[in-house]
């Protein structure tokens, strides 16, 4: 059995508009408790186990009763039984969920991801503006195969019904779905021939909305072995059919996409060895070639000694699709959804060191610099979302009707081409620059008594370019972006009760 509770005091922040001030409450006092207990029966092939959480906050001026819920609650139970000696197995799990408060957070918790119950061609939806609670559940089953055995399998269905909500203790960002997903899997586990093991998976799923979309269905093989020489290789390939997103257009219909595929692959060397390398490529294929990206990524470990090693691990991707999210204006008599191609490039440097000077004293560091530029063209607004062919879901605007306004930096529709703008959207472009490092150093000078010396920089800078220029991007990152820097000592003392006493 276990509780854990936390109470939070109430924050407030300071707003200054145009010189006029004023405070608002951006978390009230909170409390939050989670509980668990589970008891093990026969031999532990019979496991039950339930689980209760529940929120609770002060809301004492109108700002945060507008924002936050009041109270949210959720739990469940759980059943597990085994049989011969743990090789067959069968799950079941329930769950539930409760929001509480006033009817303008409730309008919004309807309306926000991953609800969406404003989508207008999901008929099993439906926003109420006058609802001060929202009740939801959950379930799976499982049943299966594990142990030590060659062959194994599972196959379960899970479903999360669309007013199911547990991120007020938790994180869900997608309900209403019933997915069922089977797998089968080969274990190889002594050496043969050249290998020391050989895995290989199949898997195949299936999901649906509770108004019985069908939301995506696929399957995948995979398999990954080791050489005797410590060598290992992977390679899996995916394939998915016409899937919907309604998540994609932020409220709007459900999306259609075409089908895609993925390939990936892993290689690395022998771990054992001083420097050891490795190396990891994603490829994913849209149909009608609408979508694609690739992305790499390379590894060199150096173990210098016992006490040091290194690590650096680049990569690279890069990614291509036609139908973007652009903007959503709501302004217009009918809502139009912006999509737009963007060709985006990313990359990013992962540097690891850890010195242990002696098992007392040790240093590590951790550093990656993030760039990523994405710039869009081809401007289009969708006009049928679920539509069968892919050149039937939107309009493409012609160059006459879209024209660029470089001082504002938007775009100019006159889509009737009366000489007249119809309305407007930013223009999309970006350019992402972030730094990350940590130093710590940690020196126990007695025992279960230790300092803890900790560096923090941060660097962050959002630009509205899109040109990737990997020389000047650096140049950015590191010359032109003001760096915040945090340091922390923490210092713990352990008293020796036994040495107190005498």
């Amino acid at each position: 059995m276990g509780i854990l509770e936390s109470i939070t005091q109430k924050e407030k922040a300071l707003i200054d508009r145009e010189g006029n001030r004023r405070e608002i409450i951006v978390e009230p006092l909170t409390n939050y408790i989670a509980t668990r207990v589970q008891k093990d029966m026969n031999n532990s092939n019979t496991l039950l186990g339930g689980m209760l959480t529940a929120t609770n906050r002060d809301l004492v001026e109108d700002y945060s009763k507008d924002e936050m819920h009041r109270a949210s609650y959720s739990g469940g139970l759980d059943f597990t039984q085994y049989w011969k000696n743990k090789t067959y197995y069968l799950r079941l799990k329930t769950a539930f969920s409760r929001i509480i408060g006033n009817q303008e957070v409730l309008y919004k918790t309807q309306t926000s991801s991953p609800h969406f119950f404003q989508r207008p061609d999901a008929k099993h939806l439906q926003v109420d503006s006058l609802r001060t609670h929202l009740d939801g559940f959950g379930a799976t089953v499982q049943i299966g195969k594990a142990g030590n055995s060659k062959w194994m399998y599972t196959f379960w269905i899970t479903m999360r019904s669309p007013r199911f909500n547990l991120n007020e203790i938790g994180y869900m960002n997608r309900n209403d779905e019933i997915q069922q997903i089977a797998w089968i899997g080969f274990r190889q586990r002594e050496p043969f021939s050249i290998f020391r093991s050989l895995n290989l998976d199949m898997n195949q799923w299936y999901a649906t909305t509770f108004g019985f979309e069908k939301r995506y269905f696929g399957g995948n093989i995979y398999g990954f072995t080791e050489f005797v020489n410590y060598w290992g290789f992977g390679f899996g390939c995916d394939r998915d059919s016409k899937s919907i997103s309604t998540e994609t257009l932020r409220g709007g219909p459900a999306l259609k996409y075409d089908g895609a595929a993925y390939i990936y692959l892993h290689l690395h060397t022998d771990w054992r060895k001083k420097v050891q390398f490795s190396y990891n490529s994603n490829h994913f294929f849209r149909d009608r070639s609408t979508g694609n990206s690739h992305d790499y990524n390379f590894g060199v470990r150096v173990q210098v000694s016992d006490a040091l090693s290194t690590s650096i691990y680049p990569a690279y991707s890069k990614r291509y699709d036609r139908l973007e999210y652009v903007q959503t204006l709501d302004e217009l008599d009918e809502t139009k959804y912006i999509r737009g191609t963007i060709n985006q490039v990313t990359t990013y440097l992962t540097l690891r060191f850890s010195y242990n000077i002696t098992p007392e004293f040790t240093i590590e560091f951790y550093g990656m610099p993030f760039i990523s530029a994405g710039k869009y063209a081809d401007f289009k607004y969708i006009t049928d979302a679920g539509a069968d062919r892919y050149e039937d879901r939107f309009i493409q605007y012609t160059e006459e009707q879209i024209k660029y306004s470089p001082n504002d930096e938007i775009y100019e529709v006159d889509e009737d081409l009366n000489g007249i703008t119809d309305y407007s959207f930013d223009q999309p472009n970006f350019n992402v620059f972030d730094f990350n490092a940590n130093l710590v150093v940690r020196w126990e000078y007695r025992p279960g008594s230790t300092l803890f010396i900790v560096w923090s920089q941060k660097r962050n800078k959002y630009l509205s370019g899109g040109n990737f220029k990997l020389g000047d991007d650096i140049k950015t990152l590191f010359a032109d972006t003001y760096p915040h820097d945090i340091f922390m000592v923490k210092l713990s003392y352990r008293l020796d009760m036994n040495r107190s006493k005498k």
